[in-house]
């Protein structure tokens, strides 16, 4: 009895509290957790306040950019620095429109090819000049670059496009 009063083992539980209550306070304080739709609807139609604020319903972002990308060497098993890399957007006709150039960093990484406020749904590619990255360091490769195409569908998400690397092979894969 006295381990019972004291961590309150065998009190009931007020099972008649509505469960929306925790809905909101998960709002309120920023929580991860994503809303179903019928969830929305609630939030829109129960705090019209919210509602006119779209950002405040949004996830939040885990990444300052939209797109960044992350060159590997596995060659050397080290990043590969230096390596121009180009973001594309395809548009009608399929014909391709350049829309940033970056270089990885010493960490092999490159991001900031278009804000959140560009990116839209579509197929993009990023062009990798891998045959200049390896002509630089005196080594003989196969690929002259490496493209990766891929299709955007939901543009509140952050897409990395990782590529390993060796002067005889490449790979990708989506990244997060």
């Amino acid at each position: 009895m006295f381990l019972n009063e004291i961590f309150g083992f065998g009190r009931k539980v007020d099972s008649t509290r509505d469960n929306r209550d925790t809905r909101d306070q998960m709002n309120e304080v920023g929580s991860s957790v994503a809303l179903s739709a019928p969830q929305s609807a609630y939030l829109a139609q129960s705090q019209p306040h919210l509602s006119s604020q779209p950002e405040l319903l949004r996830k939040p972002r885990s990444h300052p950019d939209p797109v960044s990308s992350h060159i590997l060497d596995t060659s050397v098993g080290l990043p590969a620095k230096g390596v121009n890399v180009s973001m594309y957007k395809m548009g009608g006709e399929q014909s391709w429109t350049k829309l940033q150039s970056r270089v990885t960093n010493d960490d092999g990484r490159a991001s900031n090819f278009l804000s959140w406020e560009e990116f839209q749904p579509g197929t993009y590619k990023m062009h990798f000049s891998t045959g200049q990255y390896f002509k630089d360091r005196a080594t003989e490769t196969f690929y002259p670059y490496a493209e990766v195409v891929f299709e955007i569908k939901d543009p509140d998400t952050h897409y990395h496009i990782p590529l390993l690397l060796n002067p005889y092979g490449y790979s990708t894969y989506r990244g997060s």
